[in-house]
């Protein structure tokens, strides 16, 4: 999930539906452990977006939905392939999620349109699929600035990710730690696997 020009998919598979029922619903815990999961999730990055073209990192919640932060024409070739994949996979998804970034909602538009998902199974996802917020790396330079994201973490976030935080910042960009991300990933899990049973969900966020 790099912030390359490449798609990539994760399958996450549930298993017998009566058996785990009760397990399933509620908080869902990691590492989850197979089949645990009442829904098959894939995960899919947006495609390149007008600022990621301009090599700028954006991470600022209020500014997700700028314009300039729309797939560029690189970025819908990049879904258009994703699309043949999914087909090519006999990937049909009944729920697509997706973050309010506007590259993300390019993307869920793109593919609603081509896989014929109906418009009442594109669900908005308002907090938790948010990019992990860089502080003040935020509107830096996007490729130096995610290899030093990489090496704080590998030097400080330790085995549960709750070190190794960017440096603050007074623009409103929060400055997370892996484990800020993991809880936002374990609150949209856990409503997804309350909302719905045995669907086929996409969810595509805006990094990796």
């Amino acid at each position: 999930f790099s912030s390359g020009p490449v798609l990539s998919f994760h399958r996450f598979i549930r298993n017998d539906q009566a058996k785990l029922r009760a397990a399933a619903m509620g908080l869902v815990q990691f590492p989850c452990k197979a089949g645990t999961l009442m829904n098959n999730y894939h995960l899919m990055r947006a495609g390149q977006s007008g600022l990621e073209e301009q090599n700028i990192l954006s991470t600022n919640p209020l500014f997700l939905t700028n314009t300039e932060d729309g797939l560029t024409s690189l970025g819908m070739m990049q879904v258009d392939d994703a699309c043949r994949q999914m087909v090519a996979s006999n990937i049909n998804p009944s729920v697509i999620k997706y973050s309010l970034a506007s590259k993300c909602i390019d993307t869920a538009n793109t593919i609603a349109n081509t896989l014929m998902v109906g418009r009442n199974r594109i669900v908005p996802e308002f907090t938790f699929m948010d990019p992990r917020g860089a502080g003040h790396w935020n509107g830096k330079e996007l490729v130096t600035t995610e290899a030093a994201l990489f090496a704080l973490d590998a030097t400080e976030a330790g085995n549960d990710g709750r070190g190794g935080s960017p440096p603050p910042t007074e623009d409103g960009t929060a400055n997370e730690t892996l484990f800020d991300q993991v809880i936002r990933l374990r609150q949209l899990m856990s409503i997804l696997e309350t909302q719905y049973s045995g669907d086929d969900i996409l969810l595509i966020f805006p990094d990796g």
